[in-house]
């Protein structure tokens, strides 16, 4: 009798906070969570949401604990938490998740270098060395009767630097 009072007592105590997290999402969101976890595929659903809807923040929170940890999605979850802090200018973060989606072959380069959420970081000489893998040494001219190109190369002078990664070509201004 006692067993089914606690029991009852603790179902109207669960029944009354969720009402009154109604009003407050992350609240609920986060009891939510406590009460049953969800698995990855619907966390990197949630977190690819999120980042469609440009809630940056909660897309990189959502998305870190799985991209910091190996796992069969890591490098999915990296990759958005790359997306998410290349649209929040956290260059350094982003490049760091970008090297583990790229380890596990996750990504293209080819497609990073056209990926908007890597617009504010596209230039960084950081992002441009991980996707180019320093395939090619910098050099400072290209001799004019050189061969074959390799598909990536980063081509330095007094006017310009080039960066070419398969079919994309940047061009800056020294």
């Amino acid at each position: 009798m006692a067993f089914h009072r606690n029991l009852a007592r603790t179902l109207l105590c669960v029944v009354l906070a969720s009402l009154s997290l109604t009003a407050c999402d992350p609240l609920r969101d986060k009891l939510a969570s406590v009460i049953g976890s969800k698995s990855p595929e619907e966390t990197l659903v949630s977190v690819r949401g999120k980042l469609d809807n440009g809630k940056f923040k909660e897309a990189k929170a959502e998305a870190e604990p799985f991209a910091a940890k190996p796992g069969p999605r890591q490098a999915d979850f990296a990759l958005a938490a790359a997306q998410a802090c290349g649209n929040l200018g956290e260059v350094s973060q982003a490049i760091d998740y970008l090297a583990i989606a790229l380890k596990a072959g996750a990504v293209n380069p080819d497609t990073l270098m056209v990926d908007r959420n890597f617009e504010s970081i596209r230039t960084d000489i950081r992002f441009v060395t991980l996707l180019t893998g320093q395939a090619a040494p910098v050099t400072p001219s290209a001799p004019a009767a050189q061969t074959a190109e390799p598909a990536t190369a980063i081509r330095m002078d007094s006017q310009a630097i080039e960066v070419k990664a398969g079919s994309i070509s940047i061009k800056l201004p020294n």
